[in-house]
């Protein structure tokens, strides 16, 4: 998928989304047209730290916050909100995401397989997409 300015900004955004919160994972996304797939994991063991050969959960930033786990849900509002004040910014002022989202949580590797390979195709099929020449 060839994406223009605006799809670029979706997928800064997505990028940004593990930066932003470090128990997130993407394992893979595509950003289409009109959508967006991804497999997003939230790891709460990635706040982990070593305490003298034990693991504890770290409930403290640097700046001496605590860590609050975002949901699905949050994290979706993230990727909306900041990617649409971006679109905004740069002249797609009628540019607004569609008001909710499919989730599925994946409970095995052949699930994770299967959807990871519909991300991967998913490009190949846009042409045959009700919306292609929408």
């Amino acid at each position: 998928m060839n994406l223009n300015e605006f799809g670029e900004i979706v997928k800064k955004q997505i990028e940004w989304l593990t930066e932003q919160y470090k128990y997130v994972e993407i394992h893979n996304y595509v950003v289409m047209p009109n959508h967006v797939h991804m497999i997003i994991e939230i790891d709460r063991n990635k706040l982990m730290v070593g305490t003298e050969g034990t693991a504890r959960e770290l409930s403290v930033q640097a700046q001496g916050e605590e860590i609050k786990i975002k949901s699905v849900s949050s994290l979706m509002g993230a990727l909306k909100t900041t990617s649409s004040k971006l679109i905004h910014r740069s002249g797609f002022e009628d540019f607004s995401w569609q008001r909710s989202f499919h989730d599925h949580i994946i409970r095995n590797e052949k699930s994770y397989q299967n959807i990871s390979n519909y991300i991967d195709l998913n490009p190949e099929k846009w042409k045959s997409d009700t919306f292609f020449n929408c």
